[in-house]
């Protein structure tokens, strides 16, 4: 009895450990997401963004080569609403530029026709679901930018 219950009891340890470890799975980003390609706007600061599987670079001007940002994304989230607008919830970590060291929380919504594109973010200590702004127009950082699709 004493041998079944030492062997017994650090299976059982394992698969309580095991089993509270597994939480909600994250989204599996594919590499055709609606949100990856050249995203342009030449009446903002930012003019051109380019969003693909590694990250997003980020362009001051449209002619620009060379990002002035660049950061490591993580798809949290993507579901379409009832109008067909496709959103996603991501992480960013700044890998270079001035925001180097820094993370931002998106919120983005892709319109019904994949066109256009709106974001709004907030930058974070430390990623936290509760962090992301709650709609478009109320990011507390005030991050609200919109671009056109340029290409996929």
């Amino acid at each position: 009895m004493r041998k079944c219950f030492l062997i017994l009891c650090p299976l059982l340890v394992l698969c309580f450990v095991f089993l509270c470890g597994c939480g909600p799975s994250k989204y599996a980003a594919k590499a055709d997401e609606e949100l990856y390609g050249t995203w342009v706007n030449d009446g903002i600061k930012f003019q051109k963004m380019v969003v693909s599987v590694g990250g997003t670079k980020v362009y001051l001007d449209l002619a620009d080569a060379k990002p002035i940002l660049e950061s490591q994304d993580q798809i949290i989230a993507k579901w379409k609403d009832t109008e067909g607008n496709i959103w996603y919830k991501t992480y960013a970590s700044w890998i270079a530029g001035q925001l180097k060291g820094t993370k931002t929380q998106y919120l983005w919504k892709i319109s019904s026709g994949g066109s256009q594109i709106d974001l709004a973010g907030e930058f974070v200590k430390d990623f936290n679901e509760k962090n992301f702004p709650a709609s478009l127009r109320g990011a507390p950082m005030g991050d609200h930018r919109s671009y056109q699709r340029s290409q996929k």
